[in-house]
C-alpha cells in the first residue's frame, strides 16, 4: 500500500509540473488566437489548483503518518464483513406469541378447501438402524401440528403422490427437551435451541421419500434427489419454507412462516 501511495504522489507531482509550470512558459510562443490559454491558466487559477494539490499531498502524508489507525479501520471493516458472511445462513427465530400463532393458523385454514385425513404414523421399527438421531422415538402425531399447517402439508403430500413421489412424516411436533438434546449433538444436527425451532409450535415437519417400503435419506440417490427437489419446489409454491435452501441444508424440512 505504501508503494501505491508513493506512486500516486509522484504522478500528481509530474502532472502539476507538466501542466502548471511548463505549459504557461510555453504559452508565450503560441499564436494570438490561442491567447485564451493565458486566461485559463492565469495566476489565481494556478494558485487555486496548486492549493488543492497541496491539500491532497498533506492528506496523503497524514494517512502515511497514521498507518496503524488506517490499518485498524480496515481490519474492523473486514472483520464485520466476515462475521456477516459467517452468520448469513443462521436462522434466528423469535418466539411468537400464542395469539399470533392462533391468528395465523385460522387465517390460513380459511383458505383450505379440503379437510384431508392424515395417514397413520409409521411404526418405530422402520427407523431402527437409520443414521438419523432417535427417529424411532420422534413424535409423528399429526394432531399436534397447527391445523392450517397440517392441511397444507397433507395437500402437498397428495400433489407429490399423484406424481409418483410418496413422502412420509418423520417428525412433527418436537418437545423443547428433545430440541435441546439434538442441539447438544452439534451444529451439524441443528443450530436451533429450545423454542428457536418451529417444531415446538407445531409449525414445522421433517419428511422423507419412501420407495418399496424403504426410507431414502441419501440425497446422492438420483430418484431421491429428484423427489426432494420436487418436494422443495412444491412447498415453495404453497407458501412454505423449505430447509433445502438454507446454508445448513435440511432437504426434508419444511415450516410455516
Amino acid at each position: 500500500m505504501f508503494i501505491i501511495v508513493i506512486t500516486v504522489i509522484l504522478m500528481v507531482c509530474y502532472i502539476g509540473y507538466r501542466y502548471f509550470y511548463l505549459a504557461p512558459e510555453n504559452a508565450g510562443n503560441m499564436s494570438e488566437k490561442n491567447s485564451i490559454w493565458h486566461d485559463f491558466m492565469g495566476f489565481w487559477k494556478r494558485l487555486a489548483l496548486g492549493q488543492k494539490l497541496w491539500q491532497f499531498l498533506k492528506s496523503s502524508f497524514v494517512m502515511l503518518r497514521h498507518q496503524r489507525l488506517l490499518a485498524l479501520g480496515m481490519l474492523i471493516v473486514l472483520v464485520s464483513i466476515a462475521v456477516t458472511l459467517a452468520l448469513g445462513g443462521r436462522h434466528w427465530l423469535e418466539r411468537p406469541r400464542a395469539t399470533e400463532i392462533e391468528y395465523s393458523a385460522k387465517a390460513r385454514l380459511a383458505f383450505v378447501d379440503e379437510n384431508l385425513v392424515p395417514p397413520p404414523p409409521l411404526p418405530p421399527s422402520i427407523f431402527l438402524g437409520s443414521d438419523r438421531p432417535s427417529l424411532e422415538s420422534a413424535d409423528r402425531d399429526w394432531s399436534k401440528l397447527q391445523p392450517a399447517f397440517r392441511q397444507t402439508l397433507l395437500t402437498l403430500l397428495a400433489r407429490l403422490s399423484a406424481r409418483g413421489y410418496e413422502f412420509v412424516l418423520l417428525e412433527g411436533y418436537r418437545s423443547p427437551e428433545r430440541q435441546e438434546s439434538l442441539a447438544a449433538q452439534g451444529a451439524h444436527i441443528t443450530q436451533a435451541r429450545a423454542y428457536e425451532s418451529r417444531h415446538q409450535y407445531g409449525m414445522a415437519a421433517d419428511l422423507a421419500p419412501i420407495r418399496n417400503g424403504v426410507l431414502l435419506f441419501n440425497f446422492e440417490d438420483a430418484w431421491a434427489k429428484t423427489a426432494y427437489l420436487e418436494f422443495g419446489r412444491e412447498a415453495g409454491l404453497m407458501g412454505l419454507v423449505w430447509g433445502g435452501g438454507w446454508k445448513l441444508q435440511d432437504y426434508g424440512h419444511i415450516e410455516l412462516r
